[in-house]
């Protein structure tokens, strides 16, 4: 069908540069020119190109020139329609595409980078075909040859990478979206098929799922609570037992398909469950793989947006004959974006670049998958300005493109929780003192070993600043009742001048021992078995938690991972911290608030207890109750009375709520 040569053979294509659709080639005026002076390229204004082998710039060409003729012809009308043409994966899997940065498999084995650029190439058409893509290449192949067995391997991925098994990636939920650690698809021995498995639940925004062939969907396993990922192939499955209807009237991603997974009793072979990964470390080194593909695909649909406004502002005259290009908010927009790519896509070269080598963190490819996104949207919503009411025609592109583009900075995690995992991991300490009366503005308290934060966001503070645990994120409350507000100027004078030189210093010893508690917690040989074992950072990539492990093997909480909210006073540690479990829990002395019946957070605190005690403390409550002095006397009695009853609830909640 194609006469272009595959990957496997790109490296031997005569290099013709990829130019935008439509834009002229000139570039932007420069303050001070030299005759000896390389000419501006505004398509590559830092040359990125520099940093390509020859190999991944013959990938990218390949790409750019299937994207364009073949691709960008039909997306406008796929776009009015709602209509996927899956069979464009198929030609992507003639060109190599599909899965190209596996080896073998009859996949292309290509860098991080290489792979990256054919991303690029297909979201500057549109996001949706690049979304369809992605969870074709990254999510279902790339789990499969992470995760998968030798046999799984050989049976579906050369088939996936010519395009013709359809996958799809079944892990957000109705009700569970940036949260899967609370997913309610289960999975169980199948009830009247030996060697195979049940599963139950319902799965939602699964790109591909109305035409996949195969399902990667990711449920918790009845007897254990533990999270699997399974191979669902649709045509094993009964009448009833597996549904994936489309969702209709998106305002996004409008030429891709995007459905639902509902699941009854929907039979999977024992030999289709991955077997080597549990927990959510294997969909999240999924999504690892294909964030990177996101963050420099959004480059893709912001270039595209530069080139039609530039090629717009050239070409439309306002006022007095003049093009919009000669106006500097105008000619602002276009420089703010052109930088912006410029900068995602070297940031995105070097994240490819260091996962190669095995460098590369999941926190960098966080970083540049929320800030490449935000920055793609942020400027293609600026450039639509250019184009003023003709912005809202299709035929322009650009107001596509930023419905898109909304969509991408939303899934595989939303920039604010990227936002958040990348900022716990900078510091083990940031001590909040914008709820401290009488400070002017907020400073984060590091250790020596730490670097300088920059100030936290201000928040609300009239809901508490709940934290996971000790080191992430600590926050102060006040001990005291203070005096109502008052309107009058001079009441609110001598307010803010209420923090008296005493006061600011207790908060200061508070700041200085909650630290070396903190830091010593990670540091000292014994304390070092408390954090590892109860306030670690594990391979699932939850922070802060407090777990059971380390408790007695017939423990109803074996194996729970239990959040915790930890509140210091501002005269710590005179005063009790406020410690609160934000994980449901089923236990006479912790009630449904979370708080907890326990002496030493009461009336035995003493100044000489410290964080890792408490922690111990609540580790040994969890493991031998106290009956006799319950937060909750009706758990309190079926303990007493009926212990199995007690212990069989206490499981199933731990099951629920904390695995």
């Amino acid at each position: 069908m194609f006469t272009r040569p595959v990957l496997r053979n790109s490296a031997r294509l005569t290099r013709q540069p990829w130019r935008p659709v439509a834009a002229a080639r000139v570039g932007f005026a420069s303050s001070s020119s030299s005759s000896s002076a390389p000419p501006f390229d505004w398509q590559d204004a830092l040359n990125s190109r520099n940093l390509l082998t020859e190999e991944e710039i013959a990938v990218a060409e390949t790409a750019e020139r299937y994207c364009q003729e073949y691709l960008a012809p039909r997306v406008l009308q796929a776009y009015r329609d709602e209509h996927y043409d899956a069979s464009m994966l198929a030609e992507m899997g003639e060109l190599g595409l599909l899965g190209a940065g596996i080896s073998g498999y009859g996949c292309a084995g290509v860098s991080s980078v290489a792979g990256g650029l054919i991303t690029r190439a297909v979201e500057r058409v549109d996001s949706g075909y690049r979304s369809g893509m992605s969870v074709q290449s990254s999510l279902v192949m790339g789990g499969i040859d992470q995760f998968g067995s030798a046999e799984q391997k050989e049976r579906f991925l050369p088939d996936m990478a010519r395009g013709r098994l359809l996958g799809a990636f079944g892990l957000t939920e109705p009700n569970h979206g940036s949260d899967p650690a609370s997913m309610e698809s289960v999975a169980r021995p199948h009830p009247s098929r030996t060697g195979y498995y049940a599963l139950s639940g319902a799965k939602t925004w699964i790109t591909n799922s109305p035409v996949a062939d195969l399902l990667m969907v990711w449920a918790k396993m009845h007897d254990t609570g533990r999270i699997r990922g399974f191979l669902v192939e649709r045509s094993l499955c009964p009448a009833g037992t597996l549904e994936t209807p489309a969702i209709k009237h998106k305002t996004g991603l409008r030429a891709s398909v995007t459905g639902m997974i509902l699941m009854d009793d929907c039979p999977v072979p024992e030999a289709n469950m991955l077997p080597d990964v549990e927990g959510l470390r294997g969909p999240f080194s999924c999504l690892n793989k294909a964030r990177y593909g996101i963050a420099m695909g959004v480059m893709g649909a912001l270039e595209d947006c530069i080139a039609r406004a530039r090629t717009y502002a050239l070409e439309r005259k306002q006022f007095r004959g003049n093009p919009l290009a000669r106006y500097q908010l105008v000619q602002k927009k276009l420089a703010d974006a052109a930088t912006d790519a410029a900068y995602g896509t070297l940031a995105a070269i070097q994240v490819g670049r260091l996962r190669d080598e095995g460098k590369a963190s999941p926190e960098m490819i966080s970083m540049v998958k929320r800030q490449n996104c935000d920055a793609a949207l942020r400027n293609a919503r600026a450039l639509q300005e250019i184009f003023g009411g003709n912005a809202v025609s299709d035929e322009y592109a650009v107001g596509r493109h930023v419905a898109n583009l909304y969509v991408a900075q939303t899934y595989e995690g939303q920039s604010d929780i990227h936002r958040d995992g990348s900022g716990l991991s900078f510091s083990p300490c940031l001590v909040r003192l914008d709820l401290l009366p009488g400070l002017p503005q907020i400073r984060p308290f590091s250790s020596p070993n730490t670097r300088s934060l920059p100030s936290p966001s201000k928040k609300n503070t009239s809901s508490p600043d709940v934290i996971s645990s000790p080191p992430e994120k600590a926050s102060f409350y006040r001990s005291t009742t203070q005096p109502p507000p008052t309107h009058q100027k001079n009441a609110r004078e001598q307010k803010k001048s209420s923090l008296s030189s005493t006061t600011l210093e207790a908060a200061v010893m508070a700041l200085k021992r909650i630290n070396k508690e903190l830091t010593d917690l990670g540091r000292s040989t014994g304390k070092r078995l408390l954090w590892d074992r109860y306030v670690s950072t594990d391979e699932d990539g939850q922070n802060g938690r407090l777990t059971d492990d380390g408790c007695k093997t017939d423990s109803p909480y074996a194996g729970g991972v239990f959040f915790l909210g930890i509140h210091f006073p501002t005269d710590y540690p005179f005063k009790p911290p406020k410690v609160n479990f934000t994980t449901r829990i089923y236990h006479p002395n912790i009630n449904s608030n979370g708080s907890i019946c326990l002496d030493i957070l009461r009336d035995q605190w003493s100044p000489a207890l410290t964080i890792s005690k408490v922690l111990l403390s609540i580790c040994s409550m969890l493991t031998d109750p106290n009956p006799d002095d319950p937060l909750v006397p009706e758990i309190a009695h079926v303990y007493k009375t009926d212990r199995n009853r007690y212990e069989t609830t206490a499981k199933e909640w731990t099951r629920k709520y904390a695995v």
